[in-house]
């Protein structure tokens, strides 16, 4: 039984890292993505891109809070 209790918790560590790889992954993924989406979305029309100036900012905070973890 020690055994298998031993290799339970060894189990649940390895799973526990594969569980915060994936967390990370998703945040990097997902601020990507949102920051890439604010980047293209729209034309060149430069009222629009002024608008769009503090999301990109808002954005970068988010992106370098989410790293700072």
């Amino acid at each position: 039984i020690n055994i298998l209790t031993k290799f339970h918790k060894d189990w649940m560590k390895t799973i526990n890292i594969l569980t915060k790889f994936h967390q990370d992954w998703m945040q990097t993924v997902t601020s990507t993505v949102y920051t890439n989406k604010l980047l293209t979305d729209g034309g060149t029309d430069k009222r629009r891109h002024a608008q769009r100036t503090p999301d990109i900012t808002r954005s970068h905070k988010l992106t370098v809070s989410l790293h700072d973890r």
